[in-house]
């Protein structure tokens, strides 16, 4: 972890806030919704506009009681093959959000007419995405607009995973290894996680990042633009090479596994006293 300390100073906050992101059990009563708890994470603006949610889509969209249409940023709802938020999952967000949230909105609205956003509520204090990443009904999608989340996102979806809540109970959505090629060819289409011992080869166009025991040609591919992102946050992927990690973002299976790495939050660091590792 020194190593990762001196080189990568952003995924060094990690260790320091595993003890203090809590991932409460998803209670689940008998034939009702599973019920999201409280999550630290990132504090709410105390200037942003209250809203009131309608109804939840089942890809997760949240509509709002003026009309507009939010999509939770950070997060990605899909659920094995199914690619969408189950119905008890829809429930326990409505349930959640119940009375007046508060709106972050994070960006302009998308082709869809989504607003990239977070949700805060004040009683019991929580944000929605971490709430439902702590259920096991999300997992983490990097996206820089919620970079400060990060961390404590990470947490929750390591407690759940841990516990087999919600989707990690679904081998669909499962951490794969890149010798799986049944589960890369089931995940393919959208967010996957893969993780393994890094390899790094470098182009002029892009830097491929493999795994050992890669059986079927996985390959994650940064470009040469998204790696002045990383080199932004301080991070060399140089420094990650023979180290255990997990690679998080699109798979396409059209020419083989391939998975595109844009974000320096799509690079996860197992080491000891990592986040993942537990220490």
């Amino acid at each position: 972890m020194e190593r990762l300390e001196a080189v990568s100073p952003v995924r060094a906050i990690h260790a320091a806030l595993r003890c203090a992101a809590v991932c409460v059990p998803l209670a689940v009563p008998a034939l009702a919704a599973p019920v999201l708890r409280p999550t630290p994470d990132c504090a709410a603006a105390q200037d942003g506009p209250l809203v009131t949610v309608a109804t939840v889509s089942e890809q997760g969209d949240v509509a709002l009681s003026d009309g507009r249409t939010i999509r939770l940023a950070g997060i990605d709802v899909a659920r094995g093959g199914a690619k969408a938020l189950d119905r008890s999952a829809r429930a326990a967000l409505l349930a959640w959000a119940e009375g007046p949230v508060q709106l972050r909105p994070l960006g302009a609205p998308d082709r869809w007419g989504r607003i990239p956003a977070l949700l805060f509520r004040a009683t019991p204090p929580g944000e929605a995405g971490a709430a439902l990443l702590a259920a096991g009904l999300a997992r983490v999608a990097p996206e820089a607009s919620v970079h400060a989340c990060a961390a404590g996102r990470l947490a929750a979806e390591d407690g759940a995973r841990a516990a087999g809540r919600g989707l990690w109970s679904d081998p669909g959505a499962a951490v794969l290894a890149p010798s799986d090629a049944a589960g890369l060819a089931a995940q393919a289409g959208g967010l996957a996680i893969v993780q393994g011992v890094l390899r790094l080869h470098e182009s002029r166009g892009a830097l491929y990042l493999a795994l050992r025991q890669d059986r079927h040609g996985f390959t994650a591919v940064v470009s040469r633009r998204d790696a002045k992102l990383f080199d932004k946050a301080g991070l060399d992927l140089r420094d990650y090479a023979g180290t255990p990690v997990r690679l998080r973002g699109d798979l396409d299976a059209r020419f083989g596994p391939r998975m595109r790495v844009t974000d320096p939050d799509a690079v996860e660091s197992l080491e000891p006293g990592s986040i993942a590792d537990g220490g």
